[in-house]
């Protein structure tokens, strides 16, 4: 399994006790190289920028994101939202965009080759999932040097150290809510947050070690 979460739930499942959980491999010069290219998106610096990536399917709850936006907006809050991404729900999150008037302030990108740059320019990547195995989005996001605010979705407690590098809320819209509303109210406690991601460090040596043991 990708996590242990991922690896729990299925010995709770099928009943098994020889699972062993190995996160994904990361490519991480190349992810840091990426994020030094060029960005077509000119970010409004001031307001706080978030971000977030991935396919417009329910599991990845785009459409949570976008209610949470309209709490923000409706405190007057500054704050843009940048979302990356295609497939089928994206329309649908578009016409609910307009309907809760936020289409000056939730932007809708598209696919990207290399969503790198536009994760670095952002002030926090936000991850909305229902349900994942193991988001590498995450650590993309750690290489950019971008916190990270996540649902509580499988292995994001074996990437995310709480206040240094992120957060991870319960798995609820309310819970979504008030966390970004703590965000974006106080944009001040991002700042250390990116200087520790300075010094972030993703070992690919031990988690290949663990492969290879796994496979003798």
């Amino acid at each position: 399994a990708v996590s242990q979460k991922a690896r729990d739930a299925f010995a709770d499942l099928f009943e098994v006790k020889n699972i062993i959980a190995i996160p994904n491999l990361m490519d991480i010069d190349g992810l840091k190289e990426k994020a030094l290219m060029d960005c077509d998106v000119e970010y409004r610096k001031d307001r706080v920028n978030l971000v977030s990536v991935g396919r417009f399917h329910p599991q990845k709850a785009f459409d949570r994101l976008i209610h949470a936006m309209a709490e923000l907006r409706a405190l007057d809050l500054p704050v843009d939202c940048y979302l990356i991404g295609d497939g089928e729900l994206k329309p649908s999150c578009e016409a609910l965009s307009h309907k809760l008037h936020l289409t000056e302030y939730i932007h809708f990108l598209g696919s990207k080759r290399n969503p790198m740059p536009y994760i670095k320019q952002a002030d926090c990547f936000v991850l909305p999932s229902l349900y994942e195995g193991y988001p590498t989005t995450v650590i993309e996001s750690f290489f950019a040097g971008t916190p990270v605010l996540a649902c509580d979705v499988s292995g994001v407690y074996e990437q995310i150290q709480e206040g240094h590098n992120g957060w991870v809320v319960s798995n609820s819209q309310e819970a979504l809510n008030e966390r970004l509303i703590e965000v974006v109210r106080n944009p001040e406690r991002l700042k250390p947050m990116r200087e520790h991601l300075l010094d972030y460090h993703y070992d690919n040596a031990s988690i290949f070690e663990r492969f290879m043991k796994a496979v003798e």
